[in-house]
């Protein structure tokens, strides 16, 4: 399992071994809670399949998603500095989990310094795409924002078919507004409004970028 995933490549054998063995599986379905802001959880997750979603929520109950995540994509490793968990995880969709104890990962991190970088590189990476949402949501206005994180999804996501790209997660208009903090109404809107250009099109709860370019253009017009 592990052997697959490119960011184990380089990694101690042994550890791989130990990680085989320590590890725990656990599958997930649809809108289960993986853990909840503010939890004791001494536990780091490594997403193998599915799509998690992360998330904070304010006092009246909305929900601001933070991140998407899929396969290689580590949760709660933050919780290495001996505090509580700083944000929801939620299952997108069904999905399989290894759960890995903290003391396990500190040891691994202290035995091989590739280990340490994954886990270096993945608090970085979550970082950098926290201060790119903070800007986006403080200086750019909402069709930017929305048109934005389509691009970023079609990246992500984006599965290349017949010149279109289909962004590979069932996402709702409500969950799309909550990546970008607006109403779900604004982004059906723009969403029309794209479409009828031509650069987007909707089909079961997914969207397809008729044009990535097109898509990019109408985005930087939109700055």
């Amino acid at each position: 399992m592990f052997e697959n995933m490119d960011i184990f490549s380089n990694i101690d054998k042994e550890i791989i071994k130990d990680m085989k063995s320590r590890g725990l599986i656990k599958i997930y379905e649809k809108d289960e809670i993986i853990f909840s802001e503010a939890e004791e959880k001494s536990n780091v997750y490594l997403v193998c399949s599915g799509k998690i979603i992360l998330y904070r929520s304010s006092e009246e109950g909305d929900e601001k998603i933070i991140y998407i995540l899929g396969s290689g994509d580590f949760l709660n490793e933050v919780c290495i500095d001996d505090k509580n968990t700083s944000a929801n995880a939620k299952v997108m969709e069904d999905s399989k989990i290894i759960c890995f104890s903290k003391r396990d990962i500190i040891s691994w991190m202290r035995r091989d310094f590739n280990f340490n970088m994954i886990i270096m590189n993945s608090l970085s990476n979550k970082l950098r795409r926290s201060f790119r949402q903070i800007k986006n949501l403080g200086l750019k206005k909402t069709n930017y924002r929305i048109a934005a994180r389509l691009w970023k999804l079609a990246r992500d996501y984006g599965c290349s078919s017949d010149e279109n790209i289909h962004i590979d997660i069932n996402m709702t208009h409500s969950q799309l507004a909550s990546m970008v903090g607006t109403s779900r109404e604004s982004v059906s809107r723009f969403l029309k409004n794209i479409e009828r250009k031509n650069i987007i099109k909707q089909k079961n709860q997914k969207i397809i970028i008729c044009s990535l370019s097109k898509l990019e253009d109408y985005t930087k017009s939109l700055s």
